[in-house]
């Protein structure tokens, strides 16, 4: 956090600056426990070294004679290191001290205020920051969440997302030793999913599917997070053109064949559709061809165009020439 975004978020709060023994500090214990890595506290340390102090106090509020973390424990953990070298120099830390949040929620509401404008927390912390919260509150709607950790309902959603997936798929994303993205998009598809197709989720429960994929990408038969986007849109496809049964084939074979990909499922798709895809991208290029010509209707010149328009034009222009080209060689 710079200077500057600690000011601002910290006027929210009265507060009082003083240096404080680096010994009378503790973690906050409803801190989503991110991995600290010893390279990270080794830096922060040589830059601690380097300036003679810390310069960005960190956040603490008093309980009793001790202090607990609300913001700042790579600093402290690394100024702590150091105060066993020169206790002298680096055994205090500036710390900007705020009231006691009286209730455990409003702890937690109050490390959202403090880190809503860092980057430090990962998706996976700010889930087990907000699971936390809900065991405090009980059930609260999307908006409510919103409203209470100051994120958007984007990010509220995929944190609620992560929520529904194994523990030790969730401790994976927190620790770093599995990529949130993963289980995020796997998440946001799966939900589609229970709308559409809800009959999968009285045969596979939300976290047998969630281990048969995860697992896949674990051997590397997944490779992108992206790739679980396939299963979205394989949906829509087989719904749009009446073979949902061609749907529930494709998922059964994810979840049974542990080496069946997203990728896998769309070739056997568009392998049994070939002939309607190929339909729907002539409907596509009709309604292309009549926006274009109403388009063009008010624009007698292409110099009217605007100038991104155009290349979009031209570029389709110089792969159908291309093409055409081919067609005459052969």
């Amino acid at each position: 956090m710079t200077p500057d975004t600690t000011t601002e978020v910290l006027l929210k709060f009265k507060r009082r600056l003083r240096y404080v023994d680096v010994d009378k500090i503790s973690p906050n214990p409803n801190n989503p426990r991110e991995p600290i890595s010893r390279r990270e506290i080794a830096d922060i340390r040589e830059s601690i070294r380097t300036m003679g102090g810390v310069l960005v106090p960190i956040v603490v509020y008093q309980e009793g004679d001790n202090f607990v973390l609300l913001d700042g424990e790579r600093r402290w953990r690394a100024c702590k290191e150091l105060s066993r070298e020169n206790r002298e120099k680096y055994g205090r830390i500036p710390a900007n001290i705020i009231e006691k949040p009286p209730t455990a929620v409003q702890n937690l509401q109050t490390m959202f205020n403090i880190h809503q404008k860092r980057k430090e927390w990962s998706t996976s912390a700010k889930a087990m920051a907000i699971g936390n919260l809900i065991k405090l509150k009980g059930k609260l709607s999307v908006a409510e969440l919103s409203k209470l950790t100051g994120l958007s309902e984007v990010t509220v959603n995929d944190a609620l997302l992560l929520l529904k997936f194994p523990q030790d798929v969730q401790e994976r994303c927190l620790n770093g030793d599995l990529n949130e993205f993963y289980p995020i998009l796997l998440g946001r598809n799966l939900r589609s999913l229970e709308k559409t197709f809800p009959h999968i989720f009285k045969k596979y429960s939300w976290d047998h599917i969630a281990s048969c994929f995860t697992r896949k990408v674990d051997e590397g038969f997944i490779r992108r997070t992206r790739d679980f986007n396939k299963i979205g849109q394989m949906a829509k496809v087989c719904i749009e053109y009446n073979s949902e049964m061609l749907f529930d084939s494709v998922f059964d074979k994810m979840v049974t064949n542990r080496r069946f990909t997203p990728r896998d499922a769309q070739r056997e798709v568009e392998k049994n559709l070939g002939y309607t895809l190929e339909m729907a991208f002539r409907n596509i290029c009709s309604d292309f061809l009549d926006s274009l010509s109403s388009y063009l209707k008010g624009k007698p010149t292409l110099e009217q165009v605007p100038f991104e328009t155009r290349e979009i034009l031209y570029k389709i222009y110089q792969l159908l020439k291309e093409r055409v080209a081919l067609t005459k060689l052969a």
